[in-house]
């Protein structure tokens, strides 16, 4: 899952010398499947740059292609180009991403199932449920 994550760097270059803001904005794509697809962006746990300010079925100025867009933006009080030039806003995008991968890992945990000859396999649980399950070996008569 981790692969399909996107990420995106746009420049504000649309910004007039009446606004003042950063460099650009930042946005990660992630699948379905993942822990914030279909999310708010108030609802996401992510520590960034003034925070999270998007989240959308499409990013900016893109055409859909089935991912979930959650992004920041350099627009807040303090925001200016010396202040988030384009280094700064890489570092930043590159951390959402790094914590969009980790959220899986958050979510991800693993169960050994051993068969009857012993071989062990492991099964992926997604999410926060508590699953509980019985597992019945079938005796023959």
């Amino acid at each position: 899952m981790k692969d399909k994550i996107q990420s995106i760097l746009i420049p504000n270059n649309w910004a007039s010398d009446d606004i003042t803001c950063g460099y650009a904005n930042g946005y990660v794509g992630v699948p379905k499947g993942h822990p914030w697809f279909g999310k708010g962006y108030d609802d996401i746990e992510c520590s960034i740059h003034g925070g999270l300010t998007y989240a959308e079925d499409v990013a900016p100025r893109m055409e859909k292609d089935g991912l979930w867009y959650v992004g920041f933006d350099t627009l807040h009080h303090g925001d200016s180009p010396q202040t988030c030039d384009e280094f700064y806003c890489r570092g930043v995008l590159e951390d959402l991403k790094n914590q969009a991968i980790k959220a899986i890992n958050r979510e991800l945990s693993f169960i050994d199932i051993v068969d009857q000859t012993g071989r062990t396999s492991s099964l992926a649980v997604y999410g926060k449920r508590d699953v509980r399950c019985k597992i019945h070996r079938r005796t023959e008569k």
